[in-house]
């Protein structure tokens, strides 16, 4: 039996979010996996997804009240916990959530491993607001020190060799999965309110996200397409700045900033006419993989892992030329037999992306340093 303990870190940070949410879906692929088991040392989060979770005894601290210095007064009872289950169960593999650096003192014998999921603070600095120096220093070190580095794309591990001393032949790349809770059915009821046709855009869009980079080109498109909205799920209301394209256009009223739960968003993939997704650097790039399980056609940047992901299932654009932009976005509007191929390529390639072969790749790679 391979006991593989996870501390609570990034369940503490997180309320919600793309970090604890992987984490989440790999603890419970790991449950299903013979001869692992799984061990949380704590009872308290402040996480969602991991409250939520029938596979963990773990509850929201205080019930998820919002109460001052909850995530401070979780992490300490947390980090005794950890320490208290370090000694007791003996595991022979820790994998820290985010990169708490003190585990490397704590865990003897047992081998740790972290998990990378990009480079952008590395690479872009100016675009990441809040982490600290160091939070940088914390993660190079771990970097050089885990015993396994596990990255999510190749791409995010050629980024980490050429950042940091860590040889590329010592990173373990492991994709993500795509849950089947984000695959629209009519079973999950009626679908929220969303316009009859619309280009669709996920997450944040600040910084290298690049919204601003694309926004001229869908709006000069919206110009042309009478019936044609834009929504953005997900990134708070909109800016000034990223409604001038959009006014100077006069299709301001076609611009619609929404949000909600799982079902809400598969729901608005499953209806999208594309996704849009203009990002210049992610590790992965999630909602990629979401819009194909539900046939979305996919309009992406060549470049970051964004090949890697979606191969050859999805349209590709130059991020620098906005009138190839255009052009692209006239063609698969217009174009219903394009957007169909594109759809049903998207859910092949999708199907190659599941927690269950991540979880097997996981404990292979355990079981490799433990041995």
């Amino acid at each position: 039996m391979l006991h593989i303990l996870f501390d609570d870190e990034i369940f503490t940070i997180q309320g919600e979010g793309g970090i604890s949410r992987y984490f989440t879906e790999l603890m419970e692929g790991l449950t299903a996996v013979p001869d692992v088991e799984v061990q949380l040392p704590f009872r308290l989060t402040c996480n969602r997804y991991l409250a939520e979770s029938p596979r963990f005894a773990v509850r929201l601290f205080c019930g998820g009240r919002a109460i001052p210095g909850r995530r401070t007064l979780t992490r300490m009872i947390n980090r005794r916990a950890t320490t208290s289950g370090l000694v007791r169960s003996k595991p022979d593999i820790v994998h820290a959530t985010l990169y708490d650096e003190t585990l490397l003192d704590r865990i003897d014998p047992a081998k740790l491993v972290i998990t990378v999921h990009d480079m952008v603070p590395e690479l872009m600095p100016e675009a990441v607001g809040g982490i600290g120096p160091a939070f940088l220093r914390a993660k190079q070190s771990l970097i050089v020190k885990a015993a396994g580095v596990v990255a999510v794309s190749a791409n995010t591990a050629a980024d980490i060799a050429r950042l940091t001393h860590r040889p590329i032949e010592s990173i373990k790349v492991i994709h993500h999965g795509v849950s089947e809770r984000m695959r629209w059915s009519l079973e999950r009821g009626d679908p929220p309110a969303l316009p009859e046709r619309f280009l669709l855009c996920v997450g944040h869009r600040r910084a290298y996200k690049n919204f601003l980079g694309v926004a001229p080109a869908i709006a000069q498109v919206m110009r042309t397409e009478a019936d044609l909205a834009l929504v953005c799920f997900g990134g708070g209301s909109f800016t000034a700045e990223e409604q001038a394209p959009f006014e100077t256009a006069g299709v301001r009223h076609k611009l619609i900033a929404t949000g909600g739960d799982d079902r809400a968003l598969a729901s608005a993939y499953a209806r999208a006419v594309a996704l849009i997704y203009p990002s210049l650097y992610e590790g992965f790039g999630m909602p990629i993989l979401e819009a194909m399980i539900n046939r979305c056609p996919v309009i992406i940047p060549k470049r970051s892992c964004f090949p890697e992901i979606a191969e050859d299932a999805a349209i590709y654009f130059d991020a620098m030329d906005p009138d190839g932009l255009v052009e692209i976005l006239k063609l698969v509007l217009r174009d219903a037999a394009l957007r169909r191929r594109l759809g049903e390529a998207g859910a092949r390639r999708a199907a190659a992306f599941n927690w269950q072969r991540c979880a097997a790749e996981y404990a292979a790679f355990y079981q490799s340093l433990a041995a």
